[in-house]
């Protein structure tokens, strides 16, 4: 991480690895991925301000930089609508 005072601006940048845990949007099931971000932020100094709080703007930031539909893998085949089962794993059994 840096840090900085530039004028009455704190600039800040980040980067964050970690290893994420997500659900599948079509089959359900739970995977881990690792995921590098990196992040820019510039906060005004307030005249009276004795800290600048960063914890909320990177929890935004990291919400926000996930894709709103992740898969497990990109040839994931989902469930069956009928029956639930799990395409990658088993065959349907309502057929």
């Amino acid at each position: 991480a840096y840090l900085a005072k530039v004028d009455n601006v704190i600039v800040a940048q980040a980067r964050v690895e970690a290893e994420y845990g997500y659900n599948c949007t079509r089959c359900l099931e739970n995977f881990q991925r690792p995921q590098v971000m990196e992040y820019h932020f510039d906060f005004p100094l307030e005249p009276d301000a004795e800290y600048v709080d960063l914890g909320e703007e990177i929890r935004q930031e990291m919400i926000m930089s996930n894709p709103a539909r992740i898969l497990c893998k990109d040839d994931c085949k989902g469930i069956c609508a009928q029956c639930g089962a799990n395409l990658n794993t088993e065959k349907c059994k309502c057929k």
